[in-house]
């Protein structure tokens, strides 16, 4: 977790949710003589001047210079409240009690991303580091109870119930994509199959014509995988931007005439009691096209990449077909329309969904998946 050097939104030091202090300051260092951070003490923190624990850390750096998981290690060993002067300065959180400290004081952590100045201030900046400067993610640059409200509007559209709605197109679409390949018998899953088929889903999840899908997944891609100041980075915007034209161009049309799909529902909603404005709806959607496209086909392309690595797994899912099956249908049949991690469902409903999880987790999971 990373968060922007706000003032008064600084890091937490432990579970008890106390300020760091100079106390805290008797922690992990890079050496008792407080010298500067050098190529064999990269990423391990020092005591600057003005008392926080400081690393030389990037999360933008290209994974050929470093380890990410190594570093998050020694990190969490050594300092899991530490500052970094990159991209203006910030906080990296690695332990895990910390960061769900952080994430449920709204109130001392904010999400919010202020534009214009009309809200908390531009001071908040949202969670892109460096920080979105021309729009706003919604929701997830927006603090409750105003997010509890973008979590119920969304929330229906991706249950296991919708899902099933959509299964036998998203078959259709991974046909249509696999089978010019039959021939050769090769393909290239990530960019065959994993690149097009979320976006197909995604854009007619939205209102938007499939056909498109590539108009929409290239810039999303750039976006979030060029450096930023780079010139890959800029073209990327540039097309982005004509991308969220097109989703404005959307809810007005949408506003006139509605239809059964998400870009309506968005179109007409109120937030806080209050009708959406044209950004917000633009806004809201944009994030789940940028969600749907890029995220999906990152995770699948890692689960590719580590069935080549461990082959082994790979042969146990191919000749046992039943052990692919077990984990979604059993998760389906235990949480049912429920999903533990939303903070604004019933309290009684979460620790249900959660406590049934964690009994088939000890029953059945464990054995079956470790």
């Amino acid at each position: 977790m990373t968060g922007p050097a706000t003032e008064g939104h600084g890091p937490v030091a432990g579970d008890d949710h106390r300020p760091v202090s100079d106390a805290d300051h008797d922690g992990p260092v890079a050496g008792d003589d407080h010298r500067p951070v050098s190529d064999a003490d990269a990423h391990r923190p020092v005591v600057g001047g003005d008392h926080r624990p400081t690393v030389d850390y990037d999360h933008h750096r290209p994974t050929t210079e470093w380890d990410p998981h190594t570093v998050h290690a020694e990190l969490r060993r050594r300092c899991p409240v530490a500052f970094t002067t990159h991209h203006g300065g910030y906080w990296v959180i690695t332990a895990h009690g910390v960061v769900s400290g952080c994430a449920r004081d709204a109130a001392t952590f904010s999400s919010e991303h202020d534009l214009d100045g009309s809200g908390s201030g531009t001071e908040f900046q949202g969670i892109g580091l460096p920080a979105e400067p021309s729009h706003r993610s919604i929701p997830s640059e927006v603090d409750p109870p105003q997010l509890s409200d973008y979590r119920r509007l969304l929330q229906p559209w991706f249950t296991p119930t919708a899902s099933v709605e959509w299964r036998r197109r998203v078959e259709r679409w991974a046909h249509d994509c696999i089978a010019p390949h039959l021939g050769e018998g090769r393909i290239d899953l990530v960019l065959d199959l994993a690149n097009p088929v979320p976006a197909m889903f995604t854009l007619a999840l939205v209102g938007l014509p499939v056909d498109e899908w590539e108009r929409f997944a290239g810039p999303l891609h750039d976006l979030v995988h060029a450096a930023p100041g780079s010139p890959e980075k800029l073209h990327a915007r540039a097309e982005v931007a004509e991308l969220r034209e097109a989703l404005r161009r959307l809810v007005g049309a949408r506003r006139r005439h509605r239809v059964e799909d998400l870009a309506s529902a968005v179109a007409h909603a109120e937030i806080g009691g209050t009708p959406v404005s044209e950004e917000q709806a633009v806004s809201t959607l944009f994030a789940v096209v940028s969600g749907g496209v890029d995220t999906t086909t990152a995770l699948l392309a890692n689960a590719f990449s580590w069935l080549d690595e461990h082959r082994d797994v790979r042969t146990r899912l191919i000749e046992q077909p039943s052990l692919r099956r077990a984990a979604g249908d059993e998760l389906k049949l235990l949480t049912k329309e429920y999903f533990g991690y939303y903070d604004d469902l019933p309290k009684r409903d979460r620790e249900r969904a959660q406590g049934l999880y964690r009994a088939w987790w000890d029953r059945e999971g464990r054995r079956r998946f470790t």
